[in-house]
């Protein structure tokens, strides 16, 4: 899949640890309804992403997520998702219905910087969320310096890990320091460490892992970068310290055209014998719309009969007019000579909202909505008001875009309903409001 991974803060890249070292769980992709034109101080923030599997028959659910916000904070596969929590299904084919798997909290400080970020699974025993891990994050000014790992224990939040964070005066990332929490000291115990170095155009070019022997920081592993003359990075080449010297492991190279879209990225692993990089996986992207690919498709190398390129799976791509991935969907080679759908093949929907953001929630052309209880058990609240009267029509759409409920309503500034899902699955939906003048679109979680 085309890479949308890499989070930055100002000209920084900020690494949010995973579990000890935490990435954002829901920091997942980009996205599906196609949200009508955005006005001036509006913004588009993902709220919800389905996946599906085929089965070698049909496409099957797999699982569901959906982020809630407030306030101006968003966020999407390319951006920091500053939501105040995720939370994820999967999808239990036993019992045929989605159950809980995950949830994320995250806190914000008043300069919208994270704080604080708590992993909760669902236990089913006592139908409730449990407490796991939380990282802790501490900043000077705007730059992120400490971040804290805790896990549960029952009763309180325990220190298991902390990174330390050093900048250059160009506010550079320039060393990420890791360390082990003593419970006899109370203090943390260095662990290992990265340094960061640039080029004179702020480009990374070098990362150095390094980890304690004793009271001696050594070797572990490099990673070095080089881009072209527009800054566009060509090669990522990692080697590992083998006591003596740096043995290349594996790298990246990457393509461009003339605008700068990425054509193609290829993986290979260092053969220690020949002294040679041996082909593992080719991506080449194409039909690009505001620099994203439409397409994707995948190879592997095959070393008979001298070596080649052979077909995979292929990608195609959707975007919404705010250029945000809203369908993906995978399918394979067959070695008869086409493409066709397969076990295994992945399709994922994104679903957005439109947001103010310069302080008023869920405002997009004309109008406010409030939908509550969110989840919902029984009924849906739906409170509106238009900026002016108008006829409109309320839809209600599950994560395959499939219709669920709709109704329409003659022209009115002010207007409340409840509406029964008792009848729906649990599961994500999309409540889309349009009206002649505005529309609205807000995520509701069912959980019955």
């Amino acid at each position: 899949m085309y890479g949308f991974s890499e989070c930055t803060k100002s000209n920084q890249i900020i690494k949010l640890p995973i579990m000890k070292r935490m990435k954002l769980l829901f920091t997942l992709a980009i996205p599906v309804m196609l949200l009508q034109s955005a006005q001036a101080q509006t913004g588009s923030r993902l709220i919800a992403k389905a996946d599906w599997h085929n089965d070698g028959a049909i496409f099957q659910p797999t699982d569901t997520a959906v982020y809630m916000y407030s306030g101006t904070r968003g966020g999407d596969l390319k951006h920091a998702m500053k939501y105040d929590t995720a939370r994820a299904w999967v999808y239990s084919t036993t019992a045929t219905a989605f159950v809980g798997s995950t949830n994320m909290i995250q806190t914000f400080d008043a300069n919208n910087n994270l704080v604080s970020m708590t992993n909760q699974t669902w236990n089913t025993i006592t139908l409730t969320w449990n407490n796991v891990s939380k990282n802790l994050y501490f900043y000077t000014g705007s730059n992120l310096t400490t971040m804290v790992y805790q896990t549960w224990n029952g009763t309180n939040w325990v220190n298991v890990s902390n990174d330390v964070y050093t900048y250059d005066p160009s506010n550079r990332l320039v060393q990420d320091k890791y360390g082990i929490f003593n419970s006899l000291t109370a203090a943390f115990d260095a662990s290992s460490e990265i340094n960061y170095f640039y080029d004179g155009s702020g480009n990374k070019i070098q990362q150095n892992t390094l980890a304690i022997s004793g009271t001696t920081f050594t070797q572990v592993s490099q990673e070095n970068y080089t881009y072209n003359a527009s800054n566009k990075l060509t090669n990522d080449v990692y080697s590992q310290w083998n006591g003596i010297a740096y043995v290349n492991n594996y790298q990246n190279a990457y393509t461009y055209d003339t605008t700068g879209n990425r054509l193609t990225a290829q993986y290979s692993t260092y053969n220690t014998t020949t002294s040679a990089w041996d082909n593992v996986t080719l991506k080449t992207y194409g039909g690009f719309t505001s620099g994203m690919p439409v397409t994707e498709l995948d190879q592997v190398w095959d070393t008979a009969g001298g070596g080649t390129w052979n077909n995979s799976i292929q990608y195609t791509y959707a975007y919404n007019s705010s250029n945000q991935l809203t369908n993906s969907v995978g399918e394979s080679w067959n070695v008869a000579g086409f493409w066709e759908f397969a076990n295994g093949d992945p399709q994922s929907n994104y679903y957005y909202e439109s947001y103010s953001t310069t302080g008023v929630n869920n405002v997009v052309a004309n109008g406010t909505v409030s939908i509550l209880p969110n989840p919902a058990q029984d009924m849906i609240n739906i409170n509106l008001k238009w900026n002016e009267a108008q006829a409109f029509t309320i839809s209600m759409f599950d994560m395959s875009g499939r219709v669920v409920m709709q109704t329409s309503v003659p022209a009115t500034a002010q207007y409340s309903t409840s509406l029964s899902v008792n009848n729906l699955p649990t599961g994500n939906y999309i409540v889309k409001i349009n009206g002649t003048n505005g529309n609205i679109t807000q995520q509701v979680v069912v959980a019955h």
